[in-house]
């Protein structure tokens, strides 16, 4: 009686490890693909601000950008009321598209991400509010990158430089839309796609030149205007994937010498090495990532010892 206790407590213990190995399998694959940490920021403190941003101020086009600091007297990026606003030279009638006050994310730069952020555009001109993505430089210059705004009339738009070009209007436009209101902006860039988000409204997609694959700094930008900024958040996003390629099964007839099937091969005067027509089926397909390869040994070496656990309680119970 006592043997078939033992047996079956050797059961019960084998397959809580069963489960037990499983969930922290699942944890450890969780863990593995969010790589991606996401930085936020509220705007509630200046010193957080000034830690993790560059702030600067192009005053015209061909002008040096002049570094500054957020809160600074003379300055352009104040934090009032938990909010990030801009103030001083805002000229509607002759800044133009220039008189630019700059916030840099100076921490890590990015070549995919999902930005989000709470944004205002501000009565005082029509000029705008805007992200630019993929700068060289947390200089604050504002010669490259591309910059994504939305115009007073509610135009979706992307205007950059080098590797950019522009305007590139998006329509429809943005139905009653209110600059005077805040709005939610959400960017996401991956590959050559920048994909733009308003509110609830339907999302926009620009295509980008090749040579703007590249990565860059986030800056949010104040052109020209006094703008507001709340509740910044960004996070990297892994490489954009690429669509599958269908594998067409080889055809057995195809086998003989003029073949295409013989085109893969090898040969010298001794030697020739032909690369077999079922070589998926023979092989395989290869782990494209080690972590998946190693947990799917981890997970069959530990289920393998569950069941000969299980088993070897199985045979001490028939033998009682």
């Amino acid at each position: 009686m006592k043997g078939r206790k033992k047996v079956w407590f050797v059961i019960i213990a084998a397959i809580l490890s069963c489960v037990w190995c499983t969930g922290c399998l699942l944890v450890f694959a969780e863990e593995d693909e969010n790589i991606f940490p996401t930085y936020e920021q509220d705007f509630s403190s200046v010193d957080a601000v000034n830690a993790d941003f560059d702030a600067g101020y192009v005053s015209a086009q061909g002008s040096a950008t002049r570094k500054e600091t957020v809160g600074q007297e003379n300055g352009h990026w104040f934090i009032e009321d938990g909010v990030l606003v801009r103030k001083n030279d805002i000229d509607g009638n002759n800044g133009g598209t220039w008189r630019a006050a700059l916030l840099t994310y100076n921490k890590q730069q990015f070549t995919n991400f999902e930005l989000e952020v709470d944004y205002l555009q501000g009565p005082s001109t029509y000029w705008w509010t805007a992200v630019i993505f993929r700068q060289t430089e947390s200089k604050n210059f504002f010669d490259d990158g591309a910059g994504i705004f939305v115009q007073e009339q509610g135009m979706m738009t992307m205007w950059g430089s080098v590797g950019v070009g522009g305007p590139y209007e998006k329509s429809p436009v943005i139905e009653n839309y209110d600059r005077n209101a805040w709005h939610h902006m959400k960017l996401t860039v991956q590959g050559n796609v920048a994909r733009l988000q308003i509110d609830e409204e339907e999302p926009v997609e620009w295509s980008l030149q090749g040579s703007f694959y590249r990565e860059g700094y986030v800056t949010l930008a104040s052109i020209n205007n006094d703008s507001a900024f709340d509740n910044f958040k960004i996070t990297e996003l892994p490489e954009a994937e690429e669509p599958e390629i269908p594998v067409i099964p080889p055809v057995a007839e195809a086998d003989t010498d003029d073949a295409l099937g013989n085109l893969a091969t090898e040969t010298d005067d001794t030697i020739k090495i032909e690369r077999p027509l079922d070589f998926d089926n023979t092989y395989g397909a290869e782990q494209s990532e080690e972590t998946g390869c190693k947990s799917s040994m981890v997970a069959g070496g530990g289920i393998a010892a569950c069941i000969g656990l299980i088993g070897a309680a199985m045979v001490g119970l028939k033998k009682k």
